[in-house]
């Protein structure tokens, strides 16, 4: 028995719902209400806001337990993060869904619970090859995109693909920015160590599926080497101008340890990141 409903009620969610029950029902629910879906609803920062302190919550074992023992009051309301910071550490954002695709984060938040029926072991080896596919699908459909976007560079229309560039990176860096800047607020508040960790997977995932975008692109058996070479240099001035004045990109930065990478593909696909 519980104090207060009202944060399961907000995740539409049962009392002894799981912590892939609520972390789904958060995932599903989060994208329907954020501000950037609900352009014209001046609820929609309030909801997305609810929503991001009802799960920060009863995501937390500590926290779950001290609402559901003492309702509100027994949670302290201080050491909330940002919603924005939380739903971004998590699933990343759809504004650079085109170059990283759907965060591996993501993607399990949306089946773990559809798996809790079944034994263990079965459950396990049904998510592996779950998330394996989804994966591949996930890598096949970036490589096409930025086959896509390298092609004005390979076929010579150079200035072309400059000026789309620089709009795009921009574009990019004016949601990056603001990205940046929440998660950074949630760092000065000291947010939980659980969320740290999280975000360091994100950063992993995101470099691992962008050097196996960019060696598919660069390795692509069915062009010809000079288109190759065009897509190789086409992609390391989209690195460039994408880049911008931030610190320039390094092995040694990375938070993976690839041996079998090369320096001018892994380079050239952090960028960007």
């Amino acid at each position: 028995m519980v104090k207060e409903n009202e944060y399961y009620d907000i995740l539409c969610v049962k009392a002894d719902a799981s912590d892939a029950d609520i972390k789904k029902a958060y995932y599903l629910k989060a994208r329907k209400v954020h501000p950037d879906k609900n352009p014209g609803d001046p609820q929609a920062a309030r909801n997305f806001q609810v929503l991001g302190e009802a799960y920060q919550v009863l995501s937390n074992p500590e926290k779950r337990a001290a609402y559901d023992k003492y309702g509100k009051e027994g949670v302290q309301q201080d050491a909330m993060v940002d919603p924005a910071a939380v739903f971004g550490m998590l699933f990343g954002s759809e504004v650079f869904e085109e170059y990283v695709g759907q965060l591996a984060l993501a993607y399990l938040a949306s089946i773990e619970a559809d798996l809790e029926s079944y034994e263990p072991d079965i459950r396990k080896q049904i998510l592996q090859d779950k998330i394996k596919a989804l994966q591949k699908e996930r890598e096949d459909k970036l490589a096409a995109t930025l086959k896509n976007k390298l092609e004005p560079f390979v076929e010579g229309r150079t200035d072309e693909f400059i000026e789309w560039a620089n709009e795009e990176a921009k574009r990019l860096s004016s949601a990056g920015d603001n990205r940046e800047e929440h998660i950074q607020k949630a760092i000065e508040a000291k947010m939980d160590a659980l969320l740290q960790s999280l975000w360091q997977i994100n950063v992993l995932d995101i470099e691992s599926t962008l050097s196996h975008v960019c060696q598919s692109v660069l390795k692509d058996p069915s062009v010809t080497k000079d288109v190759l070479r065009g897509r190789a240099t086409g992609l390391r001035k989209l690195g460039t101008i994408f880049q911008g004045d931030k610190k320039p990109y390094t092995r040694g930065s990375s938070l993976r340890n690839e041996s079998d990478v090369k320096q001018d593909t892994g380079g050239s696909s952090k960028a960007m990141s």
